[in-house]
């Protein structure tokens, strides 16, 4: 109701999302009702997972809000948590189609029971698909073989559970936990926010000399490494004004590192940018200067969209020298990347990265808290996703902050107060792209639909096998052959082909041949 100029605004946006993701959620089930039509089991049941797979990553790559739009959970999924950096949100979308399936089946067994079918032969034994459905029972030219009750689809249930299960047992096994700082084993960075308490009534310190002096403190008090300042925490008039105040920050730096974010007017030069408009970045200044910057790519909807430019620069990075002893002669190199609140939100903010950053800087400003632990959420999710960690520091009033990623999970902080931690990065450093970073969501389309494909042809092929083959096996034992009868009717109800019964001369084939 504040984050917008009118409160009709806000109320229409909100309803305005919800119900386009509730629409996407029901065209999802319809969708999968016209499926029926797939006779196979598998198939059948793999059908919905895959397609709610990948509509809501679809969803989620074209809304303006990204994720935040999608029925995808980021809580309450710690058993998959693992598969996130092999498989992104596709496998927990996955996972979740699957126990909906699940969940289905099992309810709708109690409720509707199980189905009663009727194997019918014709008087050459020939098989009859779909007798129930035609009434064949009491024809002279048919004869019922045997009446029998089935779970549709049963045996394959059990076996998507029996998958699902088997999916969470790494988890009891590979549990990411925070690495020590002991220099023989990881690389200790001291990293912290920057965020100033309010100003007192009567100070006339500008935003940014209270973020100066905060940083100069806390450069001085002890061995820091970085330090990121939030969302917009400056605003810069021109360029003048832009370089004099870095050069203020650079000169206070020693030999840290500070993440100046700020607003700025965006340049003409620059394709996509709107005349009269700003734009949102991060400056990262060490003792030499500037070394790394980036600008925000993603607006938040009616907020910023107007009177803000989005950047479509990809962003780079940048390795950062940690000293590792006393004299600062022996360093570490951290590569380090940045994104900016809602960016987390899109699923592929950070696949074009050439490889794995140790840390990503995440500055936000959100309005309210349940807004900040839902983008810091996100912002972990990236993280996992990409095998790194986060920074995640929220100028909100209410804003949370913190270390999220490999293993770190719990918000540092509510609300104003700087702090600085110190944190391991594994040494060696692990530098290769995830399998999910460096697939892509193309590699999980193919690969969630594959397991619909290959279950589909595999029991065509099986079933084509028991009806070519079948005979050679049985000979003239009745009882089997009445199996294969009941078996090779299952496959041409599948495939659609219906074979024909010879007749006398002269007889009039029936409709159904």
């Amino acid at each position: 109701m504040t984050a917008v100029s009118s409160p009709a605004a806000a109320v229409f946006t909100t309803a305005f999302l919800s119900g386009v993701s509730s629409i996407t959620s029901i065209l999802i089930i319809y969708l999968d009702i016209y499926g029926t039509r797939i006779r196979t089991p598998w198939a059948r049941i793999t059908l919905f997972p895959a397609i709610w797979a990948t509509a809501w990553q679809l969803v989620a790559r074209f809304s303006p809000v990204g994720h935040l739009m999608t029925w995808t959970p980021t809580q309450g999924i710690d058993a998959y948590v693992w598969m996130r950096p092999y498989f992104g949100p596709w496998g927990v979308n996955w996972i979740v189609g699957s126990l909906a399936v699940i969940v289905t089946d099992v309810v709708g067994t109690w409720f509707i029971g199980t189905d009663s079918v009727s194997a019918v032969t014709d008087t050459m034994g020939q098989a009859v698909p779909d007798a129930d459905l035609l009434g064949l029972h009491d024809s002279p030219e048919y004869v019922v073989v045997e009446q029998y009750t089935v779970r549709r689809g049963g045996g394959h249930i059990l076996s998507l559970t029996t998958i699902v299960l088997a999916l969470g047992i790494p988890s009891y096994f590979f549990k990411p936990t925070p690495l020590p700082t002991h220099p023989e084993s990881s690389t200790a960075l001291v990293a912290g926010c920057m965020l100033p308490p309010p100003p007192r009534q009567g100070d006339p310190s500008s935003t940014f000399d209270r973020f100066l002096s905060e940083t100069k403190h806390h450069v001085s008090d002890a061995k820091v490494d970085i330090l990121l300042w939030p969302e917009g925490a400056v605003r810069f008039d021109n360029a003048d004004d832009r370089l004099k105040k870095l050069e203020m920050v650079q000169n206070v730096t020693g030999g840290s590192f500070v993440g100046v974010t700020f607003e700025e007017p965006a340049p003409e030069d620059v394709p996509g940018h709107r005349p009269g408009t700003r734009r949102n970045g991060m400056a990262l200044v060490g003792p030499h200067g500037v070394v790394f910057e980036y600008y925000k790519r993603n607006l938040v909807p009616f907020v910023e969209s107007f009177p803000l430019s989005s950047s479509d620069e990809i962003p780079t990075i940048y390795e950062v020298e940690i000293p590792i002893t006393k004299s600062g002669k022996t360093t570490r190199a951290i590569p380090i990347t940045a994104s900016i609140c809602l960016d987390f939100a899109s699923p592929r903010v950070l696949d074009a990265l050439p490889s794995r950053p140790a840390l990503v800087l995440a500055p936000a400003r959100t309005w309210h808290r349940d807004v900040s632990l839902a983008m810091w959420e996100q912002a972990r999710a990236r993280a996992e996703e990409i095998g790194s960690r986060v920074l995640f520091c929220d100028g909100g009033e209410d804003g949370v902050s913190g270390f999220a990623g490999h293993g770190m999970r719990e918000v540092y902080q509510v609300g104003p107060g700087s702090w600085t931690r110190a944190i391991g990065i594994e040494h060696p450093l692990r530098t290769s792209k995830t399998p999910y970073a460096e697939g892509g969501d193309w590699t999980m389309a193919c690969l969630v639909f594959a397991m619909l494909g290959v279950g589909w042809f595999g029991e065509i092929a099986v079933a084509q096998l028991v009806s070519k083959y079948g005979k050679l096996l049985v000979g003239d034992r009745g009882g089997l052959r009445q199996v294969l009868a009941i078996v090779q009717g299952k496959f041409h109800s599948i495939t659609g082909r219906h074979q024909q019964g010879r007749r006398p001369e002269g007889e009039q084939q029936p409709l159904l041949a």
